[in-house]
């Protein structure tokens, strides 16, 4: 069995991400904002339609698919298409 090699410079690299996003309902047309948190850090993070500079929902899907890790509630059943078909 080989060992990682001890240093002080190993950091931790993977990002684990809790999400929700808001929608105009089940037939969505629109993902109103999207709410990130590190799981790690705690920071939590909104992104909104209002499309600001550093924040906009492009924004926060860019953030989930860097993402090592994302946790969600329904995620699969209707945040990742939600945001797939927009």
């Amino acid at each position: 069995m080989k060992l990682r090699p001890k240093s002080s410079t190993l950091q931790q690299t993977s990002i684990n991400l809790a999400y929700d996003i808001e929608t105009d309902g089940l037939d969505c047309s629109q993902i109103h904002c999207v709410v990130t948190q590190d799981l790690d850090t705690g920071l939590v993070t909104e992104y909104n339609d209002q499309a600001t500079k550093n924040y906009s929902v492009v924004n926060a899907v860019n953030d989930l698919e860097n993402a090592s890790n994302i946790v969600s509630h329904n995620g699969i059943m209707f945040d990742i298409p939600q945001i797939k078909k927009h």
